[in-house]
C-alpha cells in the first residue's frame, strides 16, 4: 500500500468527477471548498488503489457498490498513522460522507459506507481572544507614515467592527459597503449572504482609504494596483499588527473574529444575535464563547472578591 497520499497524479473515477461538478454548479460551493473536496477524494482514491479491498482495483477502476465500511475505516487509520490532526481527518471523513451520500442518491451505491464511521475525538479548544486593551493597542499604535497604513487600518477596523472571516475580508468589494447606513454586505460560508453593521471608526477608516485611492468600484482591499489582496497578505498584516501593537500573543485573523464575539458577549449581547453576526449555522458553535466569558468572569471574581482567597469561607473556591 502506498504511504503517500499527495504529490501523485491521479485520475478520478467518473462518479467523483460528477460529484465535484454537482457541488460546484448545483450547490454553488466556493472554489476553496471545491479544492478541499477534490484533494480529499484524490487522497482516498490513491489509498483505495493500493488497498486491494472489495470494489477497487490497482488500475483505479472502482465498483462503489462492492465497497465496505472497512475501506473508510482503514483510510481513517492511515491518516491517523500519518499524524494528521483530528480536525483534518474529520474534514476528510465529512467529504467522503457527502460523496457517498451523492452516490447513493444517484444509484451507484446501496448504502453510505462512511455514515456510521465515527469522527476522531478532538480536544476541546476555547477560542483565543484579545483583551479590550490589547485590541485598542493594535488599532492605535500603528505607523501612519507607512504607505499601506490606510488600507491596513481600514482592514483591522473592519475585522474588529464586524467579526469577518479572512476570506470575507479578502472578497469585499467597494460596492458591498453602504457607508451612509453603516452596513456591509458579506458572502460567507455556503455562499450565504449577511448584512452586518459597521462601527463609526471603521466607516471613517474605509472612507479615508477610498478618498486616498480614488476608486469607486472593484476590490476594497488591493495590492499591486487594483489586484485583489491575497489571504496570505492579509494574514501577515494581522500578525505584524500584533507585533507592532506590543501584544505578547500571536495575533491571527481568526483571533480578531473571536475577539469581536467575546467583547460583544461581555457587553451583554444576546447569543442568538452573535450567531447571526458571525454567520454560524448552529447556536452550538457560538456557545463556545460562553465558556470564555465564564472563565473570564471567574478570574475577575477570584481577583476582586474579598473572600475568594480564603479557602475556608466565602465562595469556597480553591486557587
Amino acid at each position: 500500500m502506498n504511504n503517500s497520499l499527495s504529490g501523485q497524479q491521479v485520475k478520478l473515477p467518473d462518479e467523483a468527477q460528477n460529484f465535484l461538478k454537482y457541488v460546484s454548479i448545483e450547490r454553488n460551493y466556493s472554489k476553496r471548498t471545491l479544492k478541499s473536496y477534490r484533494s480529499d477524494i484524490e487522497q482516498f482514491v490513491i489509498f483505495a488503489n493500493g488497498s486491494n479491498m472489495p470494489g477497487t482495483s490497482p488500475h483505479g477502476r472502482f465498483n462503489f457498490r462492492q465497497m465496505k465500511p472497512l475501506i473508510v475505516r482503514s483510510f481513517m487509520a492511515h491518516l491517523h498513522k500519518r499524524k494528521l490532526a483530528p480536525s483534518s481527518i474529520e474534514r476528510k471523513l465529512s467529504t467522503l460522507r457527502s460523496f457517498f451520500r451523492y452516490l447513493v442518491r444517484e444509484g451507484w451505491m446501496d448504502n453510505n459506507i462512511a455514515s456510521m464511521i465515527p469522527a476522531p475525538k478532538k480536544p476541546k479548544r476555547i477560542p483565543r481572544f484579545l483583551s479590550v486593551d490589547e485590541m485598542f493597542s493594535i488599532l492605535e499604535n500603528r505607523n501612519r507614515d507607512d504607505k499601506n497604513y490606510l488600507r491596513d487600518n481600514a482592514m483591522l477596523e473592519l475585522f474588529y467592527s464586524s467579526g469577518l472571516r479572512i476570506s470575507e475580508i479578502a472578497s469585499l468589494s467597494i460596492g458591498d459597503l453602504n457607508l451612509e447606513n453603516k452596513m456591509v454586505r458579506v458572502i460567507g460560508k455556503g455562499r450565504k449572504e449577511r448584512i452586518l453593521p459597521v462601527t463609526k471608526k471603521a466607516v471613517k477608516a474605509v472612507k479615508a482609504l477610498l478618498e486616498d485611492c480614488g476608486r469607486t468600484a472593484g476590490p476594497l482591499f488591493s495590492s499591486r494596483g487594483s489586484k485583489r489582496i491575497s489571504l496570505r497578505t492579509i494574514f501577515n498584516i494581522v500578525v505584524n499588527s500584533g507585533i507592532k501593537g506590543g501584544v505578547f500573543k500571536r495575533v491571527t485573523p481568526h483571533m480578531l473574529r473571536h475577539t469581536f464575539a467575546t467583547h460583544l458577549l461581555d457587553g451583554g449581547a444576546d447569543l442568538r444575535a452573535i450567531q447571526e453576526l458571525l454567520g454560524h449555522s448552529t447556536l452550538a458553535t457560538t456557545q463556545r464563547y460562553t465558556h470564555i466569558a465564564l472563565d473570564h468572569l471567574m478570574k475577575v471574581y477570584d481577583k476582586a472578591h474579598p473572600h475568594a482567597h480564603q479557602a475556608g469561607g466565602g465562595s469556597g473556591r480553591k486557587r
